[in-house]
């Protein structure tokens, strides 16, 4: 087993926003993969899985500080989660309605109850296992990376146990102190005049001064609305053939596709550039941070999408991604230092930083491992699903997020999946909504969709 300093394993600023999510600041979000198999799944396979994930990353628990402005700790939990195998069979059409069903699971992380594993089998056969964990407690690419470890019998990464009291304090105090002197310094190195203005990010325009952010308000949800959530199967030969045809890469087709649904939904103004986030992972080989993701922004022209180059998107896309690493965080705090400092109370009245129209997060072609997720002697999925955000959301909630969309993708083989989620009630209202606007967009690039 790994072994990790106890000073990897505080809370990031990251981690510190998704938990206070469980304290009043909008709803706690979980991650949640999806597998479909064409086989049932055997019960021993999923234990397999599940006892090799409860000694890796996920099982953590997070701890409040005992000394003010010291940043609350991760501990690892000893007690695996029971696995949970639906009694029923699910048929075809009630997959998807189970998932987003699934994402609504209140997990807490403050009392160890980090993630689940769920099994269904499919009434015409196969079956589907759903692996959720909250936000706080990992990213898409920890949860990549535990699936992996776990299933190809890799070292798990594995946090400490809690520190007895005495030490607790001590380690406390040594943090604030540290996490004080970095906002300190911060804040005198504000009072000097900047050299030079700052640059604008490439790829930005002219035409959108307000943080690139071009759409119109999100509807008010009726009461029990949950958002829109289709996920569908395309060939990934399909999509790398209509990629290159119009000069780019499936990378840069999954933006411009991303950026076409939020204006065929209507999500979009028309004639305004799209803003679309990249998330980009900041991983490093055993890195126990649970989240490990930064964004790059691009704005893409959203106009007929058969009829476009997609060479101006893929150089846009590579613009943002040398400016996201050009970009290098401060070693001497920031202003994010200072925010987990405070209350939730006073978090609450900040203003929301501007957000980008659609978020596209491009999980690639997954590896081997993670598509026998069970392990070596276990089944392969057919197709992987990624879903996330937040699956019940009020009106005050929704007007914080601003709506807009959300995609991701991923390949197993000859098939990729595309998953969307909609946070506009007005003019997305539902999956027939949603599902429709993605088949326009998709076949005007001569890629067939079969919905899950």
């Amino acid at each position: 087993m790994q072994l990790i300093d106890r000073s990897a394993v505080r809370l990031t600023f990251g981690d510190d926003l998704f938990m206070r999510r469980h304290r009043g600041l909008g709803s706690p979000v979980v991650n949640q993969f999806a597998w479909r198999f064409d086989e049932r799944v055997a019960a021993e396979d999923l234990v397999r899985m599940r006892d090799a994930l409860a000694h890796g990353a996920l099982a953590r628990r997070a701890h409040r500080a005992l000394v003010p402005a010291a940043r609350s700790r991760w501990s690892r939990v000893a007690e695996p989660p029971e696995i949970v195998r639906r009694d029923e069979p699910l048929d075809e059409h009630e997959v998807m309605p189970w998932l987003r069903w699934l994402g609504a699971t209140r997990l807490d992380p403050s009392r160890g109850d980090s993630w689940r594993l769920i099994v269904a089998d499919i009434a015409d056969g196969g079956a589907v296992v759903s692996l959720l964990a909250d936000h706080a407690v990992a990213d898409g690419g920890a949860m990549l990376d535990a699936v992996e470890r776990a299933s190809a019998g890799r070292p798990p990464l594995a946090v400490p146990t809690r520190p007895r009291l005495a030490k607790a304090l001590v380690a406390d105090a040594h943090d604030a102190a540290t996490q004080l002197g970095s906002v300190a310094r911060w804040g005198a190195k504000g009072l000097r005049p900047p050299a030079q203005p700052p640059k604008r990010p490439p790829g930005s325009t002219d035409r959108d001064r307000s943080g690139g952010v071009a759409r119109r308000p999100a509807g008010v949800p009726p009461s029990g609305w949950t958002p829109p959530t289709v996920v569908v199967e395309c060939s990934t030969a399909q999509i790398a053939e209509a990629a290159a045809r119009h000069g780019g890469s499936p990378n840069t087709w999954f933006v411009a596709v991303a950026a076409a649904l939020a204006s065929t939904s209507g999500i979009a103004v028309a004639g305004r550039p799209v803003r679309v986030a990249l998330p980009v992972s900041a991983r490093t080989p055993d890195d126990i941070r649970s989240n490990a993701t930064r964004i790059a922004h691009v704005d893409v022209e959203a106009g007929v999408p058969v009829a476009r180059d997609l060479t101006d998107v893929r150089t846009r896309c590579k613009q943002a991604y040398s400016a996201l690493g050009a970009a290098v965080p401060a070693a001497d705090g920031s202003l994010l230092t200072l925010v987990q400092m405070m209350p939730t109370v006073v978090v609450r009245r900040l203003p929301a930083p501007p957000a980008a129209t659609v978020l596209a997060s491009n999980l690639g072609a997954v590896s081997d491992a993670f598509c026998a997720p069970t392990g070596r002697e276990g089944p392969r999925a057919r197709s992987i699903a990624a879903l996330a955000g937040p699956r019940q959301v009020d009106r005050a909630e929704l007007a914080a997020l601003g709506g807009g969309l959300m995609a991701w993708t991923c390949a197993v083989g000859e098939r990729t999946t595309l998953t969307v989620s909609a946070l506009d009630p007005a003019r997305v209202p539902d999956d027939a909504t949603l599902l429709d606007a993605m088949t326009t967009v998709l076949s005007a690039w001569d890629v067939e969709a079969r919905p899950w």
